[in-house]
């Protein structure tokens, strides 16, 4: 009989590793669908397990299932990279949210831009600076910072 996942839980087995970056360690969660976590600020395996447990269904160490993510992210602080090749699990991402990321995205590499502007390139859905404002910040502290854009 195949495992029913509860309700809200990611299926399957995220696995996970750390990279030291400028930024200091981060946490990286890989699905099989691809990256869907980025984690700044976990101090230890035992808080970022903690972390994952509330939404993934399994978790397990593998350093060689993030292996690519991590490169990458050593290539993106090293000035080398400007946009990120591997692929993202956003399963877990409200639609608006992955609207916001969208546009955000479209952010050429070096750019600023307000919240507002992202705002106003989802007029038709929703004009509000807040609500783009507050889904870019759930994601920078929740999923994928960096790589989503």
């Amino acid at each position: 009989m195949e495992r029913q996942d509860p309700p809200g839980r990611m299926p399957g087995t995220v696995r996970y590793g750390v990279t030291d970056t400028p930024l200091g360690p981060v946490w990286l969660g890989v699905s099989e669908r691809g990256v869907c976590d980025i984690t700044l600020g976990a101090s230890s395996e035992q808080r970022y397990r903690e972390r994952l447990a509330r939404w993934a269904s399994d978790a397990r160490g593998d350093s060689g299932a993030v292996a690519a993510v991590a490169g990458e992210l050593d290539a993106y602080f090293a000035g080398r990279l400007t946009r990120f090749s591997v692929p993202l699990d956003l399963t877990r991402v409200t639609p608006f949210t992955l609207r916001v990321l969208r546009a955000a995205r479209r952010i050429a590499f070096g750019c600023v831009t307000s919240y507002g502007d992202i705002a106003g390139a989802l007029a038709p859905l929703r004009p509000a600076a807040r609500s783009a404002a507050r889904s870019v910040a759930i994601r920078s502290r929740s999923s994928c910072p960096a790589i989503a854009w």
